[in-house]
């Protein structure tokens, strides 16, 4: 069955004319019920979109609000023109023009959420749109992750070259040597053990002057993911705040620039900001710095033994936050925890070895005339210098992530809601956030505090 719509001067018409066959005429023959609730939040959410706006929608279960948020953004991709004002906020380029297509960001806090809408919801949509003529071409997405998520083919041939595989289970084993030649997304290897994941995934350093980078499957990999083709990238909260970030220092962006954004599980978002506004210490960006100095070739014997010190001082440090955390009981199975504490003793006198060894480390890299490693020093000087000296202004926190057994030293600053409206809400592209937990009793003025809202009431 399909419709042809009339030819109207009033994109907005025909826009919801779309949604209401889609919800009406089309899904109902899927065995989809009717449910006005869910077609009347699609419909407030396309005027957000084409009005430029920014808006909280509550949807508790049962409405289907991930239906909602799809139809309504493929209305307004299908249906309404180019924003003048959303295109002209981007900086033109050779790769972004004025006629350059523009994606739709759907940003999620679960990663089982932003696989069913790319497995599930995005392929189910798609071939009823084609079936009935409303679209010629399949809607493209994909899920965007960070680099720790994906193969480095120079670490993976280092790995095996250095592992003694055979003394590994055979599960693991295969896992890790399919890697050679199979999906780069770690996540859909189950079987791979966190050692292996650790020691095979792109790292910190990982940048476009790898002399790999022309023969690299992630780099490859990461140009396909900015193909104007794509109509929706996919990402957590963090990677959402990660680009946006990149953003108001001047470096590459992580999306591509895009018409609109929908937050769902808004309620996450507050959480991701505390992490991504403040500054971390990780053992991987010890890891990363050691690795990249050991293939240099101009090292000496007592810079050998500087790097074991470093080495072991990390690893010291980072026992010690597990002790504590565990000591805490805050520690799950599958959630990402975040919990503030204060540093003891023991923490601050690893911390203090820790910097008197990267200043020797820094003073290695001056010698050296090493440019990038010096400045990733500097960094965890800085940030270390911040743990042992904390300011007013931010609070400390560790937070634990299961899926890759890892522990940061967290410094968030305490008014996070300055830097959302810097970084996030002070920009023309329309914003849709929902979630079931937005509201109190239908009142939304708390979330509009935590998040910033209420300080741009009077712009938009």
């Amino acid at each position: 069955m399909s419709q042809t719509f009339p030819t109207v001067n009033q994109p907005e018409r025909v826009a919801h004319d779309l949604i209401d066959f889609i919800f009406h005429s089309l899904l109902p023959q899927y065995g989809m019920k009717i449910r006005e609730a869910q077609i009347e939040l699609a419909h407030r959410m396309l005027d957000v979109l084409g009005g430029r706006q920014i808006s909280l929608h509550e949807a508790g279960v049962g409405i289907g609000k991930t239906f909602s948020y799809l139809i309504a953004t493929i209305a307004f991709h299908l249906c309404l023109p180019d924003d003048w004002w959303v295109r002209n906020h981007y900086p033109f380029s050779h790769s972004y023009q004025k006629r350059t297509p523009m994606p739709i960001v759907i940003s999620t806090s679960s990663i089982a959420l932003q696989q069913a809408i790319q497995t599930d919801y995005l392929p189910f949509l798609s071939d009823l749109l084609m079936e009935h003529h409303i679209i010629q071409k399949p809607l493209r997405s994909v899920v965007r992750k960070g680099k720790s998520h994906y193969v480095c083919e120079r670490r993976l041939s280092e790995h095996l070259v250095s592992k003694n595989t055979l003394k590994q289970n055979n599960t693991q084993r295969q896992a890790l040597l399919g890697l050679r030649q199979g999906s780069i997304d770690l996540d859909q290897v189950p079987n791979l053990s966190p050692y292996d994941r650790k020691h095979v995934c792109v790292d910190a350093g990982c940048n476009n002057q790898c002399p790999e980078r022309f023969s690299c499957r992630y780099f490859r990999q990461m140009l396909d993911n900015r193909s104007p083709e794509i109509l929706f990238q996919i990402c957590n909260h963090n990677y959402l705040l990660a680009d946006l970030i990149h953003r108001k220092v001047g470096k590459e962006p992580l999306l591509p620039h895009y018409k609109a954004l929908i937050i769902d599980e808004g309620h996450k978002l507050h959480e991701a900001a505390q992490q991504m506004f403040g500054l971390s210490l990780q053992s991987k960006d010890f890891e990363a710095l050691l690795e990249a100095t050991r293939r240099l070739k101009s090292l000496r014997g007592d810079d050998y033994q500087l790097l074991k010190r470093v080495e072991d001082d990390s690893l010291a440090l980072f026992q010690s936050l597990k002790r504590w955390l565990e000591g805490s009981g805050s520690v799950t199975e599958s959630d990402e925890i975040s919990t503030s504490f204060t540093l003891t003793d023991e923490m601050r006198s690893l911390l203090h070895k820790l910097q008197n060894n990267a200043r020797k480390l820094f003073d290695l890299y001056t010698r050296l005339d090493h440019r990038r490693l010096k400045s990733q020093t500097q960094q965890i000087l800085d940030r270390i210098q911040l743990f042992l000296h904390p300011r007013q202004s931010v609070i400390h926190q560790l937070i634990h992530q299961p899926r890759t057994e890892s522990i940061s030293l967290a410094a968030t600053p305490i008014d996070i809601r300055t830097q959302l409206v810097q970084h996030l809400w002070d920009s023309p592209i329309p914003k849709v956030l929902t979630s079931g937990t937005l509201a109190i009793r239908g009142d939304f003025s708390r979330t509009r505090s935590v998040l910033g809202l209420d300080l741009i009431q009077d712009k938009r």
